[in-house]
């Protein structure tokens, strides 16, 4: 089978399986409310992520596990993040930023002393909380 096929195919059933949903909406950890986003995703761990780490984490790419979208709001993708980390995989999405796992992506994030992992682990800490019921 030609190359081109196998990877267009890839592409086609990469797109229809991310179209049914995130893997984590359904998950009852996750609180039904939709939280607010934070303006430390807005104004500083989104436009770091846009930076390192969505050229690789959008549909159809190799970052299969944490799946942003350019055409969603930041809202969406806050949500997708949020998701991803009150799913049990907090110490997984700070580990791969800065080398201490294994990621395909390098170390985004250089070391736990960099600006941008100290955003990243905050908002980590934001998302581990339930959401305020106005």
């Amino acid at each position: 089978m030609n190359v081109r096929i196998k990877y267009t195919a890839l592409a086609m059933c990469s797109l229809f399986i991310l179209s049914c949903g995130s893997e984590f909406k359904n998950d009852p950890r996750i609180a039904a409310i939709p939280c607010e986003t934070p303006e430390l995703f807005i104004n500083e761990v989104w436009p770091a992520m846009i930076e390192n780490c969505v050229g690789c984490h959008y549909p159809g790419e190799i970052g299969s596990m944490l799946i942003f979208n350019s055409f969603d709001t930041v809202d969406e993708n806050y949500n997708v993040l949020r998701n991803y980390v009150r799913s049990g995989n907090a110490s997984k999405l700070l580990g791969k930023t800065i080398g201490d796992l294994f990621h395909g992506g390098g170390t985004p994030f250089i070391d736990a002393n960099s600006q941008n992992y100290q955003n990243l682990s905050a908002l980590v800490d934001i998302m581990l909380q339930d959401c305020k019921q106005e």
